[in-house]
This record gives structure tokens, C-alpha cells and sequence, in this order.
């Protein structure tokens, strides 16, 4: 039985209307009383994930758990971030404390150049690639996650209101490359909607001013950071693990989900937000949950200090006449852009971008790995979006 299911906006438009008049009035402090009791009880929870039935008693309190990694990865982990560290000028005892290893294992990682350091086989080519360019470049390799329970605090209809107002699309699976990273984006049906917006700007007031918090409090300045939401209507909607290369500032908003994060389980719920680099995370299937959860996306490069490339597009005044008196000026304005950019050479700083499949569009059972990678056909029109928002 197929699991992709396509939800149309006037279905996710009456289900959110019924659920906001539900809630409309904010929570008295009795409320929020019980709501705090409630996040501290544990659940046991169930998922399904990589073909087998999981479970483990969790709550809304829990910290992050530690990874559950092959030694040889946590290790090679360890050494990048002690070599950052200690350019950082931290003294060796000080690394030693943090990372729980001796002071000569330390003092080696010191007197060891980055080339020398070599990537054991349980950690992605293109992930070591990746934090190798972190290193060199003076960026923290291997950003340790951090989870802020209710970063949001007052979510009472966030989550209708996210379904009900953000431009859902079906969502397809996406396959990838573990030696080189590049990443195909299928035909294939997902379980769940998404969308993309090409800034940090919902439209949501309330939502775009904890985006802007949080752009300010993880200083995220890359100018070409952007939102990907995914909505999962029920338990039964998934995102398989995998990795990206860049860093990840998930808020989540409905029900409360199992969330693993190298390979650990942890339960999300609503207003957190956990951040995160490129460890291997996922959303499993849960089935016993009925309702529906939102997570909201903030995918940044933390070396991308300012826009890879710009460009200005030259057209005829006539014929960008006719084109709006005949309605199609966005055409006419998005074939005049690709024309300039075939002439130009983009350095992405060995950041991947994706590609399309070319098989046809069809529902497939398997499970659904997003990488947040967009199509190039995807970044030109973000690119467009975002001239056209400037002009």
C-alpha cells in the first residue's frame, strides 16, 4: 500500500481553521502549569526506522544524549576539534577536560598537521571532506549540537497556522552519493509536503521574529540562508537518516516526535529548537501518533560570509513590455537570466548542489532521506525570487 499521500490546500486550510478557533485564547498560568508537568513525564515511545521496530522511554526534559558512533569516528571527530581548539588558544588540559581524553593524546593532535589526520571509513568522504574545509578555514569542525527546550514559548496555534499559511508542495525522495555528496532529486513521492523560502521570512510575524532571533544569537551570516519546512501530517511520515554538509537550526511546532541525532533518539516537541552540523539525524515513523507535527528549517554555510556570484539581467524594454502586457514577464525575466548565467563561472567553495532524476513521477513505500540540497533549477528561481523582491 502506497504511503505518499498528497494533501490539498483547502484539506489542510479546514483542518487548521477547526484546530485555531480551538485554541485561540493564550494559556492561563494554571495551564502552563500542567503543560510543564506534562513535557516532564516520560512517554515510552515506539518507532520504525531502517526496517526494524524501536523503543525507549523519553521526555520533553531529556538532554541531548550522547553519540552513538563507531570509536575510529568519534575519535577522528575528537582530533579535528582538538586541532581547532587548540588554534583557538586553549591549553592542552582544557581540551584534554572537554573531550575526556589524556593530555598526551592531546598534545599529539597538536604537533599533527590536518593532512596527516586520516578519515576512517565509518565517516562519509564528503563529510570529512567538508569539516577537513572547516578546519583550515578557522570554523568550529564538528559543531557539537545543542537543544533549547521551548525556545519558543507561546505555540498555541503555531502549528495550524504554519499548515494553514505556508505554500505546501508534495515533497520527493532524494538519493545520494556517499563518496562525492551529490545528491539526485527524484520523482519519487514522498510522505510528507514541504516548501522553501528563499530568506529567513515566512510571512508568519511571530515566526519570523524568533527566525530573526535565532539568525542573531548563532550569528548566522550567510546571505544565502534559507528555510526548508516539512510537514508531516501524522506518525506515519518519515525522513530517513542522513547527513548534510552545512549546519541545521530546527524549530518544531505540533505533535511530539522522535528525532534522532547520530543514531540516538530524542523526543521534539513544541517551540524547541536543536541545532546541529553535520551529524546524522532523522525523523522516524511513529505510528501510534495520530496528529500532525512542522518543523521549520534554517539551513546556513557558516564559511559563507557573502553571495558566491551576482549578476544583472539585460532586456529590451519592448519586449519586457510585451511580455507583461501578455502576463508572462516572470518568463520572460527567468530565460533572460539563465541566457547571462550560461556565461558565468560559479566558485560554490566545493558545496554540492543537486541534480534531477530524469524517471518519471511515480509513488514508491521506501523511505525518504531529505538532504536540504536544493536543484540548480531550484536556486535559480530562489535566485530570481529574491532580485525580484529587492527590485
Amino acid at each position: 500500500m502506497p504511503i505518499a499521500r498528497r494533501w490539498g490546500k483547502k484539506q489542510a486550510e479546514e483542518s487548521s481553521t477547526l484546530q485555531i478557533a480551538a485554541h485561540s485564547d493564550p494559556p492561563a498560568g494554571s495551564e502552563i502549569l500542567a503543560l510543564c508537568r506534562t513535557r516532564a513525564l516520560p512517554q515510552l515511545c515506539r518507532w520504525y526506522e531502517n526496517k526494524e521496530n524501536h523503543e525507549a522511554t523519553l521526555s520533553l526534559q531529556d538532554v541531548l544524549p550522547l553519540p552513538a558512533l563507531a570509536p575510529a569516528a568519534i575519535e577522528y571527530r575528537h582530533c579535528l576539534r582538538a586541532m581547532w581548539m587548540c588554534k583557538e588558544g586553549r591549553s592542552t588540559a582544557d581540551v584534554a577536560k572537554e573531550l575526556g581524553r589524556p593530555e598526551g593524546w592531546v598534545a599529539r593532535c597538536r604537533n599533527t598537521t590536518i593532512d596527516e589526520v586520516k578519515r576512517p571509513r565509518e565517516v562519509a568522504k564528503y563529510i570529512g571532506e567538508y569539516e577537513t574545509r572547516m578546519l583550515k578555514g578557522g570554523i568550529e569542525p564538528f559543531r557539537s549540537p545543542s537543544l533549547r527546550r521551548q525556545y519558543m514559548g507561546d505555540c498555541v496555534g503555531m502549528y495550524e497556522e504554519c499548515v494553514a499559511a505556508m505554500p505546501w508542495r508534495q515533497a520527493v525522495l532524494r538519493k545520494r552519493n556517499y563518496q562525492t555528496g551529490e545528491v539526485t532529486i527524484t520523482n519519487v513521492a514522498s510522505s510528507r509536503q514541504d516548501c522553501t523560502f528563499p530568506s529567513l521570512r515566512t510571512g508568519i510575524a511571530r515566526l519570523d521574529s524568533i527566525l530573526q532571533r535565532i539568525k542573531a544569537e548563532y550569528q548566522i551570516q550567510d546571505p544565502g540562508a534559507y528555510l526548508i519546512c516539512n510537514w508531516y501530517p501524522d506518525g506515519n511520515t518519515n525522513i530517513a537518516p542522513h547527513q548534510h554538509d552545512f549546519w541545521s537550526a530546527i524549530l518544531s511546532f505540533g505533535a511530539s516526535r522522535v528525532f534522532t541525532l547520530d543514531w540516538q533518539p530524542l523526543l521534539l516537541g513544541e517551540g524547541d529548537l536543536l541545532v546541529f552540523g553535520t551529524q546524522r539525524h532523522s525523523v522516524p515513523k511513529m505510528r501510534s501518533v495520530e496528529a500532525g507535527r512542522v518543523s521549520v528549517a534554517i539551513f546556513w554555510y557558516p564559511e559563507r560570509l557573502k553571495a558566491d556570484a551576482s549578476f544583472s539581467i539585460s532586456v529590451d524594454p519592448a519586449l519586457a513590455e510585451a511580455a507583461l502586457a501578455h502576463g508572462s514577464f516572470s518568463n520572460f525575466l527567468g530565460n533572460a537570466a539563465v541566457e547571462q548565467l550560461k556565461h558565468m563561472t560559479l566558485d560554490v567553495g566545493g558545496r554540492g548542489v543537486g541534480k534531477y532524476d530524469d524517471d518519471g513521477y511515480r509513488v514508491d513505500a521506501g523511505e525518504d532521506e531529505d538532504t536540504g540540497y536544493l536543484s540548480e533549477d531550484r536556486l535559480m528561481e530562489i535566485a530570481l525570487q529574491v532580485s525580484m523582491l529587492e527590485q
